[in-house]
């Protein structure tokens, strides 16, 4: 059988190699009085909440290499912009494939309207008291240049 390789996924493995839990900012919201908790967040899932974490302040700094855009882009910024999208896929992919193992692995999530991780690395679950809209959401794994023909030449 012939060995599959994504570059995607090891990426995300290079990253939560390098993770130390010790040392990552943890979640801190205490649970709500309308939240009911359905778990504990296991440590390879927190490992990889920490590994999103990490890409997402790749992503803060890649949007401040770009600088203000007035008008056409120059070479740099082009470059830039070119980054920053592709760290908006990583961390859009990641985050997504995160709250999949998520609903995967506490598949009572999926009755309620939102499932958030508070202190202590709960898993929790409520309904929003709005009016009821589900939402789909998926990774866009289309290339920039056909989201934005013409812009990236």
């Amino acid at each position: 059988m012939q060995e599959v390789k994504f570059q995607i996924i090891d990426f995300i493995m290079s990253i939560m190699n390098e993770v130390d839990l010790n040392k990552i900012k943890l979640p801190e919201d205490l649970v709500g009085e309308n939240e009911k908790v359905i778990g504990e967040l296991p440590k390879d899932l927190r490992t990889l909440y920490a590994a999103l974490l990490e890409i997402g302040k790749n992503l803060e700094l890649s949007r401040g290499s770009i600088g203000e855009i007035n008008g056409e882009l120059a070479g740099h910024q082009k470059e830039a912009v070119l980054l920053y999208a592709r760290e908006c896929q990583r961390v859009n992919f990641v985050r997504e494939f995160f709250w999949a193992e998520v609903h995967q692995r506490f598949p009572q999530s999926n009755e309620f309207d939102i499932t958030t991780i508070r202190a202590d690395w709960k898993v929790v679950v409520f309904n929003n008291p709005g009016p009821k809209v589900r939402a789909i959401t998926a990774v866009s794994l289309v290339p920039i240049d056909d989201l934005f023909p013409g812009f990236f030449l």
